[in-house]
C-alpha cells in the first residue's frame, strides 16, 4: 500500500534550527500528527520502540544499549522506556555536541521520568496537526505571526467556499488522512477519537477511565471549540452521572 507523499511542516524548520544549537530535540504532539515522519527526514538512525519488541526488551535492561547509533539518533516513542531520558541526558553531556537525539512521543511518562530538567541540554518542540497551509488548501496570504505584530492584513478575496471550510475542520489536520476521499477520512477520525475515547485517555494518566464520560466530555469539547467554556459548563454537558468537576476544578473522569 502506497504512502502519502511528505508534506512540508513549517515546525521542520524549528527542528532544525535547534538540532543546530542542542544535543538533543524533543518533538511532543497528538498522536498521528507527524511526529515520526518529520523526525526521520533529520535523522541518521532510529530506534522505534513501539514496533521493536526486541528492541523495547533490550532498552528495558540496558538503556543506554538504544542510544548507540549515527547521530542525529531518533528514539520514537521513547517513554515506553522512561529510563532512556537520564541516559539521554548523560549522553549529550559525555559526546559534547549538538544534534545527537531526536525523541519523540505521544504520551509523557505518568511517573517522574523527567523530573531532571534537559535545560541545556534538550529543546522542546510542539507539533500540531497540518494547518491549511501545510495541507495546500491555503496560500498562506495572510500572516498569523504579521497580525499579532500588530500589522494590518487582508486578502483581496476567498478561496474557499463556506462548506469548504466546514469540511476541513470536520476532517482536521491528520497527514495519513489528508488523501483520503472525505468519507473514508472521517469515518479514520471517527475511529480516532473511538480510540481516545476507550484506551489512550486511561493510558495517558495511568488511571481507568468510564469510557462513557470520556466520550460525553470530547463532545463538550467539540461544542465548545472557540469559546470560553469553563470546566463547570464542560461537566453540565455531560449528561448522565454526578458532577465530574472536582473542588480544584479538575475534570475526573472515573
Amino acid at each position: 500500500m502506497p504512502t502519502n507523499p511528505y508534506l512540508e511542516r513549517i515546525v521542520d524548520q524549528q527542528i532544525k534550527r535547534k538540532l543546530g544549537a542542542m544535543g538533543g530535540v524533543v518533538i511532543e504532539g497528538p498522536k498521528a500528527c507527524g511526529k515520526t515522519m518529520s523526525a526521520q527526514r533529520f535523522a541518521a538512525s532510529e530506534a522505534r520502540l513501539d514496533v521493536d519488541d526486541g528492541l523495547r526488551e533490550a532498552a528495558a535492561l540496558d538503556p543506554a544499549s538504544v542510544l548507540e547509533g549515527s547521530a542525529p539518533r531518533l528514539i520514537d516513542e521513547w517513554q515506553l522506556e522512561p529510563s532512556i531520558w537520564n541516559h539521554v541526558r548523560r549522553a549529550i553531556d559525555d559526546r559534547d555536541g549538538p544534534g545527537q537525539f531526536l525523541l519523540t512521543g505521544s504520551v509523557m511518562p505518568g511517573d517522574d521520568a523527567t523530573r531532571h530538567s534537559g535545560a541545556g541540554r534538550l529543546a522542546r518542540v510542539r507539533m500540531r496537526t497540518l494547518s491549511l497551509f501545510e495541507k495546500g488548501r491555503s496560500n498562506g496570504q495572510i500572516s498569523l505571526r504579521r497580525l499579532l505584530d500588530g500589522t494590518k492584513e487582508g486578502a483581496r478575496e476567498a478561496k474557499m467556499e463556506v462548506r469548504e471550510l466546514a469540511e476541513e475542520i470536520a476532517l482536521g489536520g491528520w497527514p495519513g488522512f489528508y488523501a483520503m476521499p472525505a468519507e473514508a477520512a472521517m469515518e479514520a477520525v471517527a475511529d480516532y477519537l473511538e480510540e481516545i475515547r476507550r484506551l489512550d485517555v486511561a493510558a495517558a494518566s495511568g488511571t481507568r477511565r468510564n469510557p462513557v464520560k470520556v466520550g460525553q466530555l470530547l463532545r463538550g469539547i467539540g461544542r465548545n471549540v472557540a469559546t470560553e467554556a469553563s470546566t463547570v459548563t464542560l461537566a453540565r454537558d455531560a449528561p448522565t452521572g454526578r458532577s465530574i468537576v472536582q473542588p480544584s476544578m479538575l475534570i475526573s473522569l472515573r
